[in-house]
């Protein structure tokens, strides 16, 4: 439902740079918040599209086989990290259970997100160098990688689809409705940077010194 997407987004202010590993962190939630039901699954991934996420990066959100519905059996990256400190297994076992995780996804790319988020589970329950290398699958890093080179060429074949929000049109509609006479809101600076071509990082550092009307001007 889009509802659902459009408060994720506002929430975590994700874009089209956040990392697949960050965004794999709330897969579960989303998926426990939209009800199991194609049509409005399929509705919650074209408003993440709308609000500016990258297809790659929807499929990790909501991937095909819903996280929220596990197989019989299958636990959460959190259970599972929890179970091999807990047992301490060896490296070997490790890796069958990483194998098995990754295996679990619906693409290498959300397959390499599941490990990337088990990595850190371990970390932040104080895991051994070994431990966190043995979740490290090599071929499907390689094909995830391979997967997201392709759809950045892609992408940048076909032109980025903008949210209809960012068209310049609708720009200089809301500006044109700006206060001047108040400070200026975030989405206000968005908007100017939006019609300067500005980056966040130039926009930092931006301020006037000093400014003195003329008749001229």
């Amino acid at each position: 439902m889009a509802k659902v997407a459009t408060d994720f987004m506002e929430r975590h202010k994700w874009t089209s740079e956040t990392p697949s590993f960050e965004l794999a962190k709330y897969t579960e939630e989303i998926n426990k918040s939209l009800r199991d039901d194609r049509k409005v699954r399929s509705n919650a991934k074209t408003r993440f599209r709308q609000l500016g996420l990258t297809k790659e990066q929807v499929e990790v959100l909501i991937p095909i086989r819903p996280t929220g519905k596990r197989e019989e059996g299958r636990d959460t990256v959190d259970k599972i990290a929890q179970k091999i400190v807990d047992n301490d297994f060896p490296p070997e076992k490790i890796k069958e259970i990483s194998n098995d995780l990754a295996g679990s996804a619906p693409n290498p790319v959300a397959g390499s997100s599941r490990l990337t988020l088990l990595r850190k589970k371990l970390r932040d329950r104080g895991a051994d160098y070994f431990k966190k290398e043995a979740t490290k699958i090599p071929h499907i890093t390689t094909e995830s990688n391979k997967i997201q080179a392709h759809r950045h060429i892609f992408d940048e074949d076909e032109g980025f689809e903008c949210p209809e929000h960012y068209y310049l049109e609708k720009v200089q509609e809301r500006l044109d409705k700006c206060d001047i006479s108040l400070s200026p809101s975030k989405k206000n600076l968005v908007d100017i940077m939006i019609m300067l071509s500005m980056r966040p990082a130039d926009v930092a550092g931006l301020s006037i010194d000093k400014y003195d009307t003329s008749d001229e001007m």
